[in-house]
């Protein structure tokens, strides 16, 4: 159990550097975008500031999940307070979902730009932050039976 913690303890660490790194990167390669079309320049900040709210979207589910862990590896998983966690993570899957549908919104409906890699890119990320909310109020049904369970258990031992 030891090895798989630390492993997924090092994806997180490595997602997270990853997203950090975006996150810098992300205002320098939209200027190069604006610089090759100018036609789309009063966007850059809103969707800079917009892209950059679904990574720290991103970043606070990656915090959850090393809290999480942490909880596995103690054995305290089992408690109620592993509940405000994967609350959470199921709010900032919805944030990110928001933020998704409304550069896509803007993009398709005001604006009228973007092509089909475009939308197509910002529908997958919805699509994938909605299921993440999904599973993870499933994931929460379970573990609020576990806990009951588990505390049921302790009440008789």
């Amino acid at each position: 159990m030891k090895l798989t913690i630390l492993g997924l303890r090092a994806a997180l660490v490595c997602l997270g550097l990853a997203a950090l790194a975006v996150q810098i990167l992300l205002p320098n390669g939209s200027g190069e975008v604006v610089a090759d079309l100018p036609e789309v320049a009063h966007l850059r900040w809103p969707y800079v500031v917009a892209a950059i709210l679904a990574i720290v979207c991103f970043q606070v589910v990656l915090v959850m999940m090393w809290r999480l862990t942490g909880l596995v590896a103690r054995g305290e998983i089992f408690n109620r307070g592993s509940l405000p966690l994967v609350n959470t993570i199921i709010g900032a899957c919805g944030v990110a979902a928001v933020l998704c549908l409304g550069v896509t919104a803007d993009m398709l409906w005001v604006e009228n730009i973007g092509g089909p890699p475009m939308v197509l890119a910002l529908n997958g990320a919805f699509g994938i932050c909605v299921t993440g909310a999904l599973l993870m109020i499933v994931m929460r049904g379970l573990l609020v039976t576990a806990i009951a369970n588990h505390d049921e258990l302790t009440e008789v031992i």
